[in-house]
């Protein structure tokens, strides 16, 4: 039954997530970390000092996953489905780190699929993995963080909590404060199974905050890069992101939380009523055995400490807590692992031979429309690739290219122009300008003295202008 099901839950990821995944574009923020990535791998910039553009540094995250993925650029080479594979790459890792931690927490082995299936109702999931979001990175980490915890509980403690805080260690270079959620964990643990002293509770806590700050301390003293990396990433993402708005109320991150969410609460508390509904009717056994309520407490918990700490910011996106919905599925799951387990059990081999037909459809309608996809537009951007592949052909690689300054803020631009043609765009004249069609004459009529002359380039949007001293 588990390997059907297996099936079943990639081909419903595939159908999910080929129309993003195996297209052409990508999220503005996914696209500036290849950029980071693939300068990483041409040697231009590197861990501390990366590069979004050759005229442009990057210091909006910490460096870690870009350097990772630049790893698959040196290995394979440039190519605009690298970014999508690693990306694809490391949100498989995490779902296989969710089954083993489903197994930690004392998850059945022949229901590993369905932590998996109720995650993979959360449309986060798909979208970062489609997007190159730094998030799916950093769940490999958080989760790591609490396997070892747990693992900690149970054989060589001091080894596993050590590993916990180089795994959070590693969940900070990756996007920052965003990833120290875990570190309550050890707390989480006492408070719902009251299995161990509150002094231990404390001393393991203890024990991951040390090997963290051992961690970056020595990073910070002994690398004077670092240090100066981490001063300016202060500066601009932390203190100046506290000061940004672009959400009407805090709690906003609570209630994207709950939309995303919605399809897999719903499913979960459905399945409880009627286990709950049959129980009362038969006076059978409880729902859920009590070590497994406890578990679910726990992760549940740890959820809302994941999301909560958010609400500081009014700079908030639905992605950012990607990395709770693990243990979120987990915990709806072992709610619900007893029940499921006699569902199937009377269902017998019918049930079996359903499953097989599922998964054998979604695995093949998954593949058949990833195929399809393949180098089509996304919704992303789509006038500004069609324009942008006519125009790369005609300017160097390296070149610096001036852009109106309304232009600015169209943020993909920049990354999509550098990301194919290394290309740089920068807000200024230079004798190359790159003019949308409402702005050029506008623009024109303002620079007539560097006698500017469009190219005769079948674009729609986007146009190149050459002045007397352009190439």
């Amino acid at each position: 039954m588990q390997w059907p099901m297996y099936m079943v839950v990639a081909g419903l990821l595939l159908i999910m997530v080929c129309n993003r995944l195996f297209s052409e574009g990508m999220f503005m923020d996914g696209l500036y970390y290849a950029d980071v990535a693939l300068n990483m791998a041409e040697d231009n910039g590197d861990f501390w000092h990366p590069q979004f553009t050759d005229i442009q540094p990057f210091y909006g995250h910490p460096p870690l996953a870009m350097w990772m993925e630049s790893m698959m650029y040196r290995l394979f080479g440039d190519s605009i489905a690298i970014e999508k594979i690693y990306s694809m790459l490391v949100t498989v890792l995490s779902l296989w780190l969710t089954v083993r931690l489903w197994r930690q927490c004392g998850g059945k082995r022949e229901l590993g699929w369905l932590p998996l299936l109720l995650f993979a109702l959360i449309p986060t999931l798909t979208a970062c993995m489609a997007d190159n979001m730094l998030e799916n990175t950093m769940m490999v980490f958080t989760l790591l963080s609490v396997i070892f915890m747990l693992r900690g509980e149970e054989r060589h403690h001091y080894i596993n909590m050590i590993a916990s805080g180089i795994a959070l260690a590693a969940a900070f270079l990756t996007k920052g404060f965003t990833g120290l959620y875990p570190l309550v964990f050890p707390m989480v643990i006492w408070l719902t199974f009251r299995n161990k002293s509150f002094a231990k509770a404390v001393a393991d806590t203890l024990i991951v905050c040390a090997t963290f700050a051992v961690i970056m301390c020595s990073l910070l003293l002994l690398c004077p890069d670092a240090k100066e990396f981490f001063r300016i990433y202060f500066g601009i993402q932390v203190l100046d992101g506290v000061k940004v708005q672009v959400i009407d109320s805090r709690f906003s991150i609570v209630v994207k939380f709950f939309e995303r969410s919605a399809v897999t609460l719903v499913v979960a508390v459905l399945t409880l009523f009627i286990a709950w509904r049959r129980q009362k009717r038969d006076e059978g056994e409880r729902i859920w055995s009590k070590s497994d309520g406890r578990h679910a407490a726990a992760l549940m918990i740890l959820v809302g400490v994941g999301v909560l700490p958010i609400m500081v910011s009014m700079k908030q996106r639905a992605f950012y807590i990607l990395t709770v919905y693990p243990f979120l599925s987990i915990a709806l799951s072992l709610l619900m692992q007893d029940s499921i387990e006699k569902w199937i059990g009377k269902a017998g081999d019918k049930i079996l031979k359903i499953c097989y037909i599922l998964a054998f459809m979604l695995v093949a309608g998954g593949v058949t429309a990833s195929v399809i996809q393949i180098g089509k537009p996304s919704h992303y951007d789509p006038e500004e690739i069609a324009d942008m592949k006519i125009i790369i052909p005609h300017v160097k690689p390296h070149s610096i290219v001036g852009i109106e300054e309304s232009m600015v803020q169209q943020w993909s631009l920049g990354a999509l122009y550098y990301r194919w043609g290394r290309v740089n765009l920068d807000n200024a004249v230079h004798d190359t300008m790159l003019l949308r069609s409402d702005v050029a004459e506008h623009w024109l009529e303002a620079n007539s003295e560097k006698n500017y002359k469009k190219l005769e380039l079948p674009t729609d949007k986007y146009h190149l202008y050459v002045s007397d001293k352009g190439f």
